[in-house]
């Protein structure tokens, strides 16, 4: 079945945030906040309702391309978010305290992620290259089938 709406308004503008001095390359909805990456390697996150800035996570040393927030939190409620940049460098935050990062496989740049809830794993896209992180074991796998080469 298909609906056609009718009577459509365009969207409002509501809001123009100066958020960075560079460019702005991804955003996420984290719980009742907005994470913004920059090509300055720093994580905004925003209160949406004010647009104001509530504060900055720094750690990345590059563009960051991805941040991808999962469906699932720590035993105190705190969500777990990955970010991506394009040296190839993945972090892991705990609400916005870091819990670990790691390199993906020959520095490749970090060009997407997406949390499979059937395997719980992430999988991060690369240069040719899929990257399969197993957040239980905590280990890496990469689709060798895809032509990765290193």
């Amino acid at each position: 079945m298909i609906t056609v709406l009718e009577n459509c308004s365009p969207p409002k503008f509501v809001a123009s945030i100066p958020a960075s001095k560079r460019e702005i390359h991804s955003l996420a909805t984290v719980g009742s906040t907005v994470w913004s990456g920059s090509a300055e390697a720093v994580i905004s996150i925003w209160d949406p309702k004010k647009f104001k800035l509530k504060k900055t996570l720094k750690g990345h040393i590059a563009l960051i391309k991805v941040i991808l927030p999962l469906p699932i939190t720590t035993n105190d409620k705190k969500p777990i978010v990955w970010s991506g940049d394009v040296e190839g460098w993945v972090h892991v935050w705990k609400g916005t305290t870091p819990a670990y990062r790691f390199q993906i496989q020959g520095g490749q740049p970090v060009s997407t992620m997406v949390y499979n809830e059937a395997s719980k794993s992430v999988w991060i896209g690369s240069f040719k290259c899929i990257f399969v992180y197993d957040s239980i074991v905590r280990s890496i796998f990469t689709l060798q089938s895809l032509g990765c080469l290193f």
